[in-house]
């Protein structure tokens, strides 16, 4: 099972998040035109 592009975002925000409060979205490249970015 490979972690889609979305679900990479939304760990990564929580990750940084918990660090960072100020963190307010990521984004993660898929290929160099397309992204997945989580913000709540």
């Amino acid at each position: 099972d490979h972690p889609t592009a979305e679900q990479l975002a939304l760990f990564f925000y929580d990750w940084a998040h918990d660090r960072w409060p100020e963190v307010s979205a990521v984004r993660v490249s898929e290929t160099p035109k397309t992204w997945a970015e989580y913000r709540p």
